[in-house]
């Protein structure tokens, strides 16, 4: 789902339709825009996909500059909850062989996560 920012308005109704239907969805996978202007809506709505959604992955969109202390555009890929148990955790970012910069011309954003 890439819609400009309208990400925020519609994960409301895909909570609702995972909650009435579960396993409506076999994953997700989200562009979030304008997160250092929405950063409490953002991790409001994290929050809301986690109750029934895991994070598989995330990426980076390096076409938009990071301007603070975490990046404006991220994509993340969400999975059901439902049966599934994390066998590995990730704890740096971009993923060689997996992960391509979205402008190539740009290097390539790297997160690191302590666990």
């Amino acid at each position: 789902m890439d819609i400009e920012g309208g990400e925020y308005e519609i994960i409301p109704e895909i909570i609702r339709m995972e909650a009435a239907r579960s396993g409506l969805f076999t994953g997700l996978c989200i562009e979030f825009h304008e997160i250092n202007a929405r950063e409490t809506e953002f991790l409001e709505k994290i929050q809301y996909l986690l109750r029934y959604f895991s994070i598989a992955h995330i990426h980076v969109n390096n076409c938009v500059p990071v301007t603070s202390d975490f990046p404006d555009v991220l994509e993340i890929s969400f999975f059901p909850k439902r049966g599934t148990d994390v066998q590995e955790r990730v704890t740096s970012l971009p993923v060689n062989g997996l992960d391509f910069p979205n402008d190539p011309s740009l290097a390539d954003i790297s997160l690191r996560f302590d666990v």
